[in-house]
């Protein structure tokens, strides 16, 4: 699926063009980003280096709409929800399903989402198009980050404390949430990131007993 992509640049930027294979098998150096804690045992070559976290950093401050959003909460905090990008859109019906288990809850929400807006959608939830994921994670009263497991979406939630409940999409997510369920974070020193992988199942379940 990806192969095309990577072959045009290839083409653009190697003098002679490549191949994706023989690139990747001559590669002196390799740059995981991830972390030998997050990740399952396996071995690895001398010119593997985990380069995990690299890019959490400190929050900074958020716009005045969503600090204003944000501090309204009061004591019950904030849920952050952030999917894949390349998931522009969500089906209608688990949007409808999502909006409203969200729009039973105590927290108030930020819910990137650039699609329909759902009928179901409560007062307390806000739909945003963007927002810079580390900023809000890193907020005091951001309670709960909702994510797809993204590896730098785990990794940004070790790194504030954030439990992240998880709706695996596609590729690596499940191994993501697998692997950081129970672990003890060297960059931040906590002690366990609370996992939750949920289906269109799960969900509906939770539609139905909210």
């Amino acid at each position: 699926m990806v192969g095309p992509g990577y072959k045009a640049v290839c083409d653009k930027y190697i003098q002679g063009g490549c191949d994706t294979i023989s690139l990747l098998q001559e590669a002196d150096i390799w740059l995981f980003g991830s972390d030998f804690v997050l990740d399952f045992p396996r071995p690895t070559r001398p010119n593997v280096v985990y380069i995990g976290g690299f890019r959490c950093k400190p929050a900074q401050p958020l716009s005045a709409e969503l600090e204003e959003f944000v501090e309204s909460a009061g004591e019950h905090g904030v849920i952050i929800m952030i999917l894949d990008t390349f998931v522009n859109v969500l089906p209608d019906d688990m949007a409808e399903e999502i909006a409203r288990v969200f729009a039973k809850m105590p927290q108030k929400v930020i819910w990137r989402n650039i699609g329909e807006r759902p009928s179901t959608l409560g007062s307390n939830t806000l739909i945003v198009a963007w927002m810079p994921q580390k900023d809000p994670l890193g907020h005091p009263r951001t309670k709960v980050f909702v994510a797809h497991g993204g590896t730098n979406g785990a990794q940004e939630a070790i790194w504030t404390y954030r439990c992240n409940q998880l709706v695996s999409l596609q590729g690596n997510h499940g191994a993501t949430a697998t692997s950081s369920d129970t672990v003890a974070c060297k960059c931040c020193g906590a002690s366990k990131l609370e996992q939750h992988m949920h289906t269109r199942e799960s969900l509906q379940t939770m539609s139905l007993s909210a």
